[in-house]
């Protein structure tokens, strides 16, 4: 019996699939968040600017394993994607404590990002990329880590 060969998924690939399925918390009522639609029209202007658009987000608490914060978290990503900037900084250096449900905000905030066309940078402390490196999330931090300054 020969074996077939099935196509490798990326670790981002089977996160997202993994929590499609996973019902985050009691405080949404079983519920997840609604997924997010690019406002993407046939007739829409092209972005087009000679200046490149950075706009950055910190983490609202040192403690991001309570849902509140990462829904803060979450909506001020979203609201900074929507003025379509050509990079999104989210630094999570004052992080001390998170959970799956900070990854999860990741991962959502990740492929709204790619939807958009916006490149994200993240920086992480250790204790976030631990947890990242437990739900085997090494290529999210790879792909997001911030490029070097050109001097």
């Amino acid at each position: 019996m020969s074996q077939r060969r099935v196509p490798t998924r990326t670790a981002v690939d089977r996160l997202v699939a993994r929590l499609a399925s996973f019902r985050l918390t009691k405080a949404m009522g079983g519920r997840h968040p609604p997924p997010e639609k690019a406002d993407v029209h046939e007739n829409a202007p092209a972005r087009t600017s000679a200046v490149a658009t950075q706009v950055r987000v910190a983490a609202p608490a040192a403690d991001m394993t309570r849902w509140q914060e990462v829904k803060r978290l979450f909506q001020q990503c979203r609201r900074l994607l929507r003025e379509c900037p050509d990079c999104l900084v989210v630094d999570l250096t004052d992080v001390e404590r998170a959970d799956t449900k900070l990854v999860s905000c990741l991962v959502r905030v990740y492929q709204l990002a790619n939807a958009e066309s916006v490149k994200i940078e993240m920086i992480l402390p250790k204790s976030v990329e631990e947890i990242l490196a437990v739900c085997r999330l090494e290529q999210l931090i790879e792909q997001t880590k911030p490029t070097e300054p050109e001097a």
